[in-house]
């Protein structure tokens, strides 16, 4: 690198050092049935966002609350944040553009009247657009021999019954990725059949921008912006925790119990993982001084054997995420906000331990302390 550019990369370092220092405090938006909550801001005490991988996206908001010399109640009558009331919630980095953490609807509203009345309080909580796929028991054939149909396809039709958009994975002739199960039916609410189906594919279930996302983890996307530790004036992250498990299995065994004379001799079958390690070197036990080790499991009651198959391969893939990590992200430094299912890249913490990591589970707070996302990531591999 020539000495021109080195003064070029010093210059942008110290202008991105003054854009990360200056950065506006981040502000939390709350829309109701598509109007910002502007009346209430004074009101809201905390909001707590929390995204999980595989399980719906929930939404908790503390509000104080007042009555007027006339006995209204300033929050409970003003008709906002009601049951089934649309909330979307997002961050804003002081630019025109807000980032949304959650959409969903009002699943509950607690109220809390003490002996004080100055303590009187307001608790809202909110669910995904899940919460649409959750509200009627549905009793009917699904699909039958001779119009078998991909779980893909399936979620495709259930996401439409509910207005949603469903976002798939296709194969080479078009087609939505997915087990094809043959004759199905259900009998319950169809986010609770959706859930079997992902698990049996090994596939993730979760909403994001109004949408359903049915589809294999999405380990090859594009790294959200990094998460920095001790990184000088650039640093976003409060602190970070690493956990490297050694004692999860390298493989997974299916067992299979005789089911008649045409497969009592089978032996038991081996799966180890197959998807993109976030590294160059797989986390196995070879090179240890140890054998491979597997741990081993049922064939499932009920199921066929690409789906026995598939949940096999899936458990395999999971437990090949042997690295953990955990921390907190300062929300207005950081400048975005962090998403489960995604990747995200680490910087800071050693050669070994950093790079890319898929994200977990992310808790969003906004409080008087500011705004915090409290993260968890897993790895399947080191540098």
């Amino acid at each position: 690198m020539s000495e021109i550019d080195m003064n070029i990369n010093q210059i942008s370092n110290l202008l991105h050092n003054r854009e990360q220092r200056n950065r506006a405090p981040a502000e939390c938006v709350i829309e109701v049935n598509k109007n910002e909550m502007v009346s209430l801001y004074d009101y809201v005490q905390e909001v707590t966002i929390q995204l999980k991988r595989n399980v719906s996206g929930t939404a908790t908001i503390v509000l104080d609350s007042f009555r007027d010399e006339r006995g209204r109640w300033l929050v409970q009558d003003s008709g906002l944040l009601q049951p089934w009331d649309e909330v979307q919630i997002s961050a804003s980095f002081g630019n025109q553009n807000n980032h949304e953490i959650l959409h969903g609807y009002v699943r509950e509203v607690r109220q809390e009247y003490p002996d004080d009345m100055s303590s009187a309080r307001i608790t809202v909580e909110v669910q995904d657009d899940l919460l649409k796929l959750d509200r009627e028991q549905m009793h009917r054939v699904l699909s039958h021999e001779g119009n078998e149909k991909s779980d893909g396809a399936l979620a495709q039709e259930l996401a439409a019954q509910a207005d949603m958009e469903c976002v798939t994975e296709k194969d080479a002739s078009g087609k939505e990725l997915g087990l094809t199960p043959g004759a199905l039916h259900i009998n319950t609410t169809p986010i609770k059949f959706l859930r079997k189906r992902a698990e049996a594919n090994g596939f993730e279930l979760y909403a994001r921008e109004s949408k359903l996302y049915f589809h294999p983890p999405q380990l090859t996307a594009d790294p959200q912006p990094v998460i920095l530790v001790y990184g000088g004036a650039q640093t976003n992250c409060i602190s970070f925790n690493l956990h490297h498990d050694g004692h999860r299995p390298d493989n997974v065994r299916l067992t299979r119990e005789p089911e008649g004379e045409k497969n009592k001799d089978l032996p038991p079958q081996e799966f180890q993982p197959h998807q993109k390690l976030l590294g160059s070197k797989a986390l196995t036990s070879e090179g240890r001084g140890l054998r491979k080790f597997s741990w081993s499991i049922d064939r499932p009651t009920g199921a066929n054997e690409a789906e026995v198959e598939s949940l096999a391969q899936a458990k395999a893939n999971e437990n090949q995420f042997k690295i953990k990590a955990e921390g907190v992200l300062d929300g207005s430094i950081y400048g975005y906000v962090l998403l489960p299912h995604l990747p995200v890249e680490v910087d800071g913490i050693g050669d070994t331990y950093g790079g890319i990591y898929y994200v977990d589970e992310v808790t969003h707070k906004f409080s008087s302390g500011g705004y915090q996302q409290h993260f968890k990531l897993i790895r399947n591999a080191t540098n």
